[in-house]
């Protein structure tokens, strides 16, 4: 680049008004050739240059549903053979393989994984058997007679359960149990035979994931997969490697992730008990980041309450923070996001507007600097004089020529100010200088809304840690596959998050709950939130 930032700062429209004409036509030619070369650093993006794929914005992240990779296009070979019975119905159509060039240019589309009809693939891991459940009935159905030992109780089936047993308060260790559960039935004197099988639950709407007590993983052993997921965000295959190097035992990744997903099943009727806390909450912070599901960017939302975590994932739209905030009257803090304004008791994060003002600042712009400075001065001043605010007792805030009544003053004053040097920017030429004044301008309630209660928040601090987490999880195993996955990592996440905000055994009361939900009983109730501190 010829020219650098104090250079182009120089170059004010009189300075090249005054220039003879051919020294003006030299600079323009300078000037176009900085600006060829800013546009093709601007171009450069992880496909024609060294930029690393996550340098992307998120939604130049998003592939179009109709593109084909290069692994799915047609093979030079049809994979399926040709029969007789092919060629005599294509001599009934009167096709022909010189007269039909456009139809076996076609290649059959199939859909990914085992094919109908294939040969399929059983456990090859054998455990030895730790116990064995015998389910027999207790009454008879027809007479309502109970059973006793006398009674013989015919086997009929079963299937085997993996489990973590978890150690006793004087042990250390985890112990891997094989429980055998066997299933069958009794006879009755009255002729009633009474037959016990695994509870299955109904399908739901909602989810395609079947549940049930015929499973292979137990409630443990699943509370520890979600604790995997959720926790140290590892991806399917690493926490597969993991159970096998540690703890022997053979699992696929079909039957890990098929699990997880039931978990977000069993979870999901915890999400009323949530969204209710969530409503009561006193201050509320939300905020959202890109999720990847599949080939489609998702936004995944985040609403962190007292005691209360939320998770989901959907669309960047108002629909999503309806769902969200229905019911909702405490204080809202979020970021500059437009969805949020018809909210009436709602607060912006100072931190976001500081951020503006701090990068225009640093702008070439000399007016978008100067503004930017005094903006970044002002919300340093207001800062300060916030804090020193809350350190004033309730009791003295009502007194007249109070220290209270001095610095709410002096805020005010400093307020107007920022305004009336946003009146007049909101129609500068720098187009982040009128963008950040006309925001005070449309939004400045909300923004000082904080001066006259001093005690509210200042930033949506809360809501970027706790996603923080998400981003990480995101960053590592790159999203989810399909919207079951994505709905049931964000009700996994709410769980957790909330439990851990309220203490208590979290682990046990996740596979209290997945084992209560798998024989059709309704979940535990969410433990109370802890205190607040004095």
């Amino acid at each position: 680049m010829y020219f650098n930032r104090e250079d182009l700062q120089q170059l004010t429209p009189e300075y090249i008004g005054g220039l003879p004409p051919q020294r003006r036509d030299a600079l323009i030619e300078k000037l176009r050739e900085d600006l060829i070369e800013a546009q093709d650093r601007l171009n450069q993006n992880p496909s024609n240059s060294s930029r690393p794929p996550s340098s992307r914005a998120p939604w130049d992240r998003s592939v179009e549903k109709n593109t084909e990779s290069p692994a799915e296009e047609c093979p030079e070979e049809p994979p399926k053979e040709c029969t007789e019975d092919d060629n005599s119905t294509d001599k009934q159509n009167g096709s022909s393989d010189e007269g039909n060039t456009a139809g076996s240019a076609e290649c059959p589309k199939r859909k990914p994984g085992k094919q109908k009809g294939a040969k399929g693939f059983g456990r090859i891991q054998k455990l030895s058997v730790t116990q064995t459940v015998f389910h027999k009935p207790k009454c008879c159905k027809g007479c309502e007679r109970e059973f006793d030992e006398g009674h013989q109780f015919h086997a009929k089936g079963g299937h085997y359960t993996i489990d973590l047993k978890v150690p006793e308060p004087s042990t250390v260790g985890l112990h891997v149990e094989n429980t055998k559960h066997v299933y069958g039935s009794i006879r009755c004197e009255c002729g009633f035979e009474t037959s016990t099988n695994p509870h299955r639950v109904d399908s739901d709407a909602e989810w395609v994931v079947e549940m049930g007590e015929w499973r292979l993983i137990g409630p443990v052993l699943l509370a520890f997969l979600v604790f995997l997921k959720t926790r140290m965000h590892l991806t399917v295959s690493k926490s597969r490697e993991l159970l096998a190097i540690w703890l022997g035992i053979s699992l696929s990744d079909g039957s890990i992730n098929t699990a997880i997903r039931e978990a977000g099943r069993a979870a999901s009727s915890l999400e009323p008990q949530l969204l209710e806390a969530l409503r009561a909450s006193e201050l509320l912070n939300v905020d959202e980041t890109a999720w990847k599901e599949h080939k489609v960017t998702r936004w995944f939302w985040a609403a962190i309450g007292d005691g209360v975590a939320y998770y989901t994932v959907g669309p960047r739209s108002c629909e999503t923070a309806d769902k969200i905030l229905a019911g909702f009257t405490g204080w809202l803090m979020t970021d500059g996001y437009g969805v949020y304004r018809h909210f009436e008791k709602r607060l912006r994060c100072w931190a976001h507007l500081e951020r503006k003002a701090k990068a225009l600042e640093e702008s070439w712009d000399k007016d978008a600097a100067s503004f930017g400075a005094y903006a970044v001065k002002t919300f340093r001043t207001l800062r300060e004089r916030i804090y020193r605010m809350r350190e004033i007792k309730p009791a003295e805030r009502s007194q007249e020529q109070s220290a209270w009544s001095q610095e709410q003053e002096a805020c005010d004053e400093d307020r107007l100010q920022l305004i009336m040097k946003c009146l007049d920017n909101n129609t500068a030429q720098h187009e982040a200088t009128r963008a950040f004044a006309v925001e005070i301008l449309n939004d400045h309630k909300v923004i000082f809304q904080v001066i006259a209660t001093p005690d509210l928040s200042l930033t949506n601090n809360r809501a970027e840690r706790f996603l923080r987490n998400w981003v990480i999880a995101r960053n590592m195993c790159h999203g989810s596959k399909t919207q079951e996955g994505s709905q049931a990592v964000a009700i996994l996440a709410s769980v957790v998050d909330t439990l851990r905000m309220r203490g208590g055994a979290l682990w046990q009361f996740v596979a209290q709950t997945i084992g209560l939900r798998r024989s059709g009983q309704a979940a535990p109730t969410l433990p109370p939130p802890l205190p607040a501190p004095s």
